[in-house]
């Protein structure tokens, strides 16, 4: 489980670039599988078995994809100059791009975790009912708690962003100093 959350980790720091991002998107796909975890062993009373060991692990891979897709689309989302503040803006322009495409596949993988449920082998029934949860659980998580936390508490600068840190820390080690932004020309009327 620490294995997978780790390997998760270090992708999505690299789809996203951003430390805090990546760190925020994390929590919030640890809170899906410890959600689930509760719900089939509190609500559901599943017992501790070899299929609930293996899906633990494999959710931890499936609850990423949601929140990955949130976390990249506040991180590349670009906010304007007006009166709404700037995470507003870049949690509108995520939710307005990647939203729909989120509910989207997860209406498809729900809808593929319904024919489980169904089924005679109670292997097949606890593997619907985990997966089922798990895109319930990654949607809400997603979509409501991961775009809350980045309202609140999202980057609005490249601080954390790895990619714009790499280049500022060689330079450093160097000794070049830095490069002046020169300003744009006028613009004739």
């Amino acid at each position: 489980y620490i294995t997978s959350n780790m390997i998760c980790f270090v992708c999505v720091v690299i789809f996203t670039g951003d430390l805090l991002v990546s760190f925020y998107a994390m929590v919030s796909i640890i809170l899906i599988v410890m959600t689930l975890v509760g719900f089939l062993f509190a609500v559901m009373g599943y017992t501790f078995g070899a299929i609930e060991a293996v899906g633990v692990t494999i959710f931890v891979g499936m609850s990423v994809d949601y929140g990955l897709h949130m976390a990249h689309g506040f991180h590349s989302a670009h906010s304007g100059n007006g009166e709404e503040s700037k995470r507003f803006q870049k949690i509108r322009n995520a939710l307005a791009h990647l939203g729909v495409s989120i509910v989207g596949g997860a209406i498809t993988t729900a809808g593929a975790a319904v024919f489980l449920l169904f089924c005679r082998m109670y292997l097949f029934v606890q593997l619907g009912t985990m997966m089922f949860m798990n895109t319930l659980l990654a949607l809400f998580f997603s979509l409501v708690f991961l775009a809350s936390v980045m309202l609140v508490a999202g980057p609005t600068s490249n601080y954390f962003d790895i990619y714009a840190l790499l280049p500022f820390i060689v330079s450093k080690i160097k000794g070049d100093k830095p490069n002046k932004v020169q300003p744009e020309p006028s613009k004739p009327s």
